[in-house]
Order: C-alpha cells, then structure tokens, then sequence
C-alpha cells in the first residue's frame, strides 16, 4: 500500500514540475508575490569541476574546503579542495540526498528507497545504518551528531549520536525536505503534496505546524534557525525571520530545485529549474539574477557565503564564487 502511495506521490511531484517548467503551476489560489527589484550585488562565477554525471545532492563544509556529493544511481564523491578534484568512493546506489557537520569530517548519505549510511572520516569509509525508507532530505548539526532526515511517505527520523540509532517524529506525510540550526535543536521540515511546513525547537521531539501552500520543495536556515527560506510548489519563494511563525513571498514565477543561506542569513541562493540563478546578499531585500542554462538539483553553500557548490542533473559540479 505504501509503495502504491510512493509511486502516486513522484508522479504527482514530476507532474508538477513538469507545469512549473511550462508556466502553468500557479493554481495556488494565493496572491501572486512580486519580484524584488534586481539586486546590485556582483555576478556570481561558475566553475565547472569533475565529469557529467547525474549529481542529485551536495553539502559543504563551514569553510568550502570539504565537499560531498551525491550521484543519483550511482557514486558519492568527496573533495578536500574546494571542489578542485574529487574522489569517487566504493558505495554505490540511487542516492537522493547528503549532509556534513561544520568541519566536513561527518557525513550521512541517504538512498531514495533504502537505507542511510554514515561516515566519520570525510568519506573514506561508510558505515550502513538499520533504518530503512524512502528518503528525500537530510540535515545534520555542526558537530555531525543531531541529525534529521524526511521519509516520503513516511516519518521523520532523528538521532542525536552521529546516525547510530534513529527515532521516528511527528506523523506519516510526504515530507520533502529538512534543514537544522548548527546546534541541531531548531529544525523546519516541507511537505509536498499540498502539504505544510513545520518547525520544531527540540531537536524534532514536537512538531508546529506552520505556512501552508500546495506544497513544498525545499528549506533552508541560518546558523541560530531564526532565519528560514522555503520554495512552494506554486513556483514562490519565502522567508521567515522568526523561527518560521510568520512568512513572506519574496520571488515567484520560476520552478524551483533548490535554495541555501549562509550562516547569519543575509547571503542567499536559489537555483530554478529554468537553469537561472538567483542570489541576495541582503537577507532576501533584493535579488539577482543569472542564466545557466544548467539543471540545477542542488546547492550548498559555505558559512559566510563566500563559496558555494551546486549539482546539475546531466552535468558537472560547479563551484560558485562571486566577481571580485
């Protein structure tokens, strides 16, 4: 039964993206949000690195130095330069999602129908965990031990010892993404499928329910989880200063993959399936933005925002870097 609902939930998500590439999500019922004027902030440099592979997930260290990345029916690689070069290591499988602890020496790997695996030398060796699901998102503290990860379908999962043991929260929904504060105790979590958004202050034993849409994709947080962003399914962009109580919409129109925030949350990036880049480094008060022409899945950025890297579907890694 389970598996039957899994199989109606991704038909209904790539139906939805499939509008979204189209222009013709927007069936939310709410006000449309208008864009920002164009931001003045310098253009941000891409840099291609590694082969084309099908990249679904990255994550980076507090300093850009150590990165991970996620191949989908395939590889994790790792690198510890800044994304230079990379390093395919011996697992394998349909990975949907990675996490890293501040300093990049924790990591944890999600497959989309299978187990989480865990490593406490950057990479070099995995351990398999015994909880299995369909796995969508991850998110870990800066010390690599409180972690969060959402089952689609399913529960949401914590654990507060590095992915050792694992604990189920809240209810069964089609949870999408998480994101966690560095000390692990303030999380948000999206539900797709005309879903909510939930945050929570304990480190995931209780759940708040919080901004409702026709569902949501992805979540980002700051350092302290005051400052959140969340792309709906509509095709709009939020954020919450907060800790997610209230929410404003800040950009719409496009189909969004993917969006991060720095540390203090004043640098954001958001990447749209129509392969543009857009990024804020005034908390989201104004917006920039740039075409690629990549399918962009994901993105992940340093703390002070000064080096981010992202995956294109089809593509390569890129490491982003703006104009000096």
């Amino acid at each position: 039964m389970k598996n039957r609902h899994l199989i109606a939930t991704l038909a209904a998500v790539l139906v939805m993206q499939f509008l979204q590439a189209c222009g013709s999500a927007g069936g939310s019922g709410q006000p449309a949000a208008t864009a920002p004027p164009p931001s003045v902030a310098r253009a941000l440099v891409l840099a291609p690195h590694d082969a084309a592979r099908n990249w679904r997930s990255v994550a980076v260290s507090a300093d850009g130095a150590r990165q991970v990345a996620a191949e989908q029916g395939g590889s994790i690689f790792t690198s510890t330069d800044y994304g230079q070069t990379w390093t395919k290591r011996e697992l394998s499988g349909v990975w949907s999602a990675v996490a890293s602890s501040a300093d990049g020496t924790r990591l944890v790997a999600a497959e989309l129908a299978g187990l989480i695996y865990t490593s406490i030398d950057a990479g070099a060796t995995w351990s398999a965990r015994a909880v299995e699901g369909n796995w969508t998102s991850l998110a870990s503290s800066s010390d690599g031990l409180k972690l969060v990860a959402a089952d689609l379908g399913g529960f949401l999962y914590t654990s507060n010892d590095g992915g050792i043991s694992w604990s189920a929260r809240d209810e069964a929904r089609d949870w999408m993404s998480v994101a966690s504060s560095a000390d692990g105790t303030r999380l948000v979590a999206a539900v797709t499928s005309l879903g909510q958004l939930y945050t929570s202050d304990d480190a995931g034993l209780t759940w708040v329910p919080r901004e409702s849409a026709t569902g949501w994709y992805s979540v980002a947080s700051a350092s302290d989880g005051k400052q959140l962003a969340a792309v709906d399914s509509a095709g709009t962009l939020h954020l919450s200063g907060d800790y997610g109580v209230t929410w404003r919409a800040t950009l719409s129109g496009e189909g969004w993959t993917s969006v991060a925030m720095t540390a203090d949350g004043s640098r954001l990036v958001a990447l749209a399936e129509s392969g543009s880049l857009y990024s804020s480094t005034d908390s989201g008060a104004t917006w920039g933005t740039q075409a690629s022409g990549l399918g962009w899945t994901s993105v992940a950025s340093s703390a002070d925002g000064s080096l981010l890297v992202a995956a294109a579907s089809g593509d390569k890694i890129y490491t982003l870097t703006r104009e000096q």
